[in-house]
C-alpha cells in the first residue's frame, strides 16, 4: 500500500524562524549603514581638503603678517635713529614699488628680447653651415673656371669672371663647351651664395636690432636703478629693508607692508587666531574618537579667528600695557607682535575658553555700572557718630542743603552715587558699609 506524503512543508521549530527574521533585519539595516559610512567618508574627505586649503592659507598669512609687521617696526627705528621721529614713508615705498614694476617690467621684455637674440643666433649658427659649404663649392667652381679660361687665352675673363656674361657663354658654347659647362655651373653656384648672403644679412640686421633694443632697455634700467638709489640715499630706508621689500614682493606679501600699522594689527590678530585654530582643528580631526561633522570644522575655523580680534579688543579696552619703551624719554614703539600673535593664537585654539573669559568680563561690566546707581544710606549715621561729622559738614561736602542731607541720614530719600564716593572717602569708609540697595524697613 502505498503511503501518500503532505506536498506542505514541515512547519520550522522556533528557533529556525528566529534566525530568519534577524537575516531579514540585517538585511534592511545594511544599506542604512553603507549609506552612514558613505556619508562619513565624505565628510572625512571635504574636511581633509579643507583643513589643507586653511593650513597654506594660514601660514601664508602668519609669514606675510608676521614679516610685514617686522618690516614697518624696522623702518621706524631706523628713521628714529636718523631724525628722532618715528615716520612710516608709505608714499617713498609706494614710488619704489612703482619703479620696482617698471624694472620689472622691462626685464620681462629683455628676457623676451635675449630668447629672441638666442633663437636667432641658433637660426645664424644653422644657417652659416649651408653658407660656408656653398662659398667653398663657389671657391672651387671659381678656381677651375679661371685654369680653363687662361688655358683659352681669356686672360681678361680670367682676371675678372664678371664679364662672362650669358651671351659670351652662348657664344662658348660652340667654341669652348668645356669652358661653357664650367661658367654655368659658376654660375648656378654663384646664386646660391648670393641667396645665402641674403639670408646672413637678414639675420644679422634681426641681430643688431635686437641688441640695440636690449641696449636700450639696459639703459632704462640703469636709469631707474639711479633713481631708486636717489630716493633710499635721501630717505630713511636702508638698501636692507628695499632688498626685504623685494623678496616680499617674490611671495606676494608686500601688500602688508604698506597697511597702515593699526589695521595690519588686526590682520596679524585674524592670522594668528586662524592659526590657533588649524591647530585645534588637527587635533580634533587626528582624534577618531571625537567625530565632528564637516561643517563645525568650517565655522570653528572663523570662530577663533573672530574670538581673537575680540580678545584683543578686551585687553586694549582694559588698559592693559602690552607696549614697550625702549627708553625714556623717547616715543613708545610699536606693540610687540609675538604678545599679540601669543594672545590670538591661545584665543584660536581655546575660543571656548576665551568665549567664557569675554562673557564674565561683560558681565563684571555691567555690574560694576549697576553698582553706580542710587542707595539708601543705612550705615551712614553710625559712622558720622563714630567720626565725630556733622549733618552740616557732609551738606557742605556734597553742595547740598541740610534738609537733604538729614533726609539722607533719616533713610527718607536716595543718596546719588557721585555723593556716596564723596561721602564715603571724607568718612574713610568703605561705600558698601554706608549705603545699600535694599530700602528700609517701614
Amino acid at each position: 500500500m502505498r503511503i501518500k506524503t503532505s506536498v506542505f512543508p514541515a512547519p520550522e521549530s522556533d528557533t529556525s524562524v528566529i534566525n530568519n527574521q534577524r537575516t531579514i533585519r540585517l538585511n534592511m539595516k545594511s544599506p542604512k549603514k553603507g549609506f552612514e559610512v558613505s556619508v562619513k567618508f565624505t565628510g572625512r574627505t571635504l574636511t581633509t581638503i579643507w583643513l589643507i586649503f586653511f593650513y597654506l592659507f594660514s601660514i601664508w598669512m602668519v609669514i606675510g603678517t608676521l614679516s610685514s609687521y617686522q618690516f614697518q617696526s624696522d623702518i621706524r627705528k631706523e628713521a628714529a635713529k636718523k631724525d628722532g621721529q618715528k615716520s612710516y614713508p608709505v608714499v617713498l615705498i609706494m614710488k619704489l614699488l612703482e619703479l620696482e614694476d617698471r624694472v620689472d617690467a622691462i626685464g620681462s621684455k629683455m628676457r623676451k628680447i635675449e630668447e629672441e637674440i638666442f633663437r636667432i643666433r641658433s637660426e645664424r649658427d644653422f644657417l652659416k653651415v649651408g653658407y660656408v659649404e656653398v662659398h667653398s663649392r663657389l671657391h672651387t667652381a671659381a678656381a677651375q673656371l679661371i685654369d680653363k679660361l687662361r688655358l683659352a687665352g681669356m686672360n681678361d675673363a680670367a682676371a675678372d669672371l664678371s664679364l662672362l656674361t650669358e651671351e659670351m657663354i652662348d657664344s662658348l658654347k660652340e667654341s669652348h663647351p668645356v669652358i661653357a659647362r664650367s661658367a654655368e655651373v659658376y654660375g648656378s653656384v654663384s646664386n646660391e651664395a648670393d641667396a645665402y648672403d641674403r639670408q646672413m644679412n637678414d639675420i644679422d640686421y634681426r641681430l643688431e636690432k635686437a641688441k640695440s633694443y636690449l641696449l636700450e632697455y639696459r639703459n632704462r634700467v640703469d636709469l631707474i636703478d639711479q633713481r631708486i638709489a636717489s630716493l633710499t640715499e635721501n630717505s630713511d630706508i636702508s638698501q636692507e629693508r628695499i632688498n626685504d621689500l623685494r623678496y616680499m614682493r617674490k611671495v606676494y606679501v608686500y601688500f602688508l607692508a604698506l597697511m597702515p600699522s593699526q589695521m595690519l594689527t588686526l590682520f596679524l590678530t585674524l592670522s594668528m587666531g586662524a592659526l590657533g585654530s588649524i591647530i585645534y582643528l588637527t587635533r580634533t580631526f587626528i582624534d577618531f574618537e571625537d567625530h565632528k561633522p564637516f561643517s563645525w570644522y568650517i565655522f570653528r575655523t572663523f570662530l577663533g579667528m573672530i574670538t581673537a580680534i575680540a580678545v584683543f579688543i578686551l585687553v586694549k579696552a582694559g588698559q592693559i600695557i602690552i607696549s614697550d619703551n625702549s627708553a625714556a624719554g623717547q616715543a613708545p614703539v610699536d606693540l610687540n607682535p609675538f604678545f599679540i600673535s601669543f594672545l590670538a593664537i591661545i584665543s584660536g585654539i581655546l575660543s571656548e575658553q576665551a568665549y567664557s573669559k569675554i562673557q564674565h568680563s561683560g558681565k563684571a561690566f555691567f555690574r560694576m555700572e549697576e553698582k553706580k546707581k542710587d542707595r539708601w544710606a543705612f550705615g551712614l549715621q553710625k559712622a558720622m557718630t563714630e567720626k565725630n561729622v556733622s549733618a552740616a559738614e557732609i551738606a557742605e561736602l556734597t553742595n547740598k542743603s541740610l534738609e537733604g542731607v538729614k533726609n539722607w541720614i533719616q533713610e527718607k530719600q536716595l543718596v546719588p552715587a557721585k555723593d556716596q564716593e564723596l561721602i564715603a572717602a571724607y568718612l574713610k569708609s568703605k561705600a558698601r558699609c554706608l549705603f545699600s540697595d535694599q530700602p528700609p524697613d517701614k
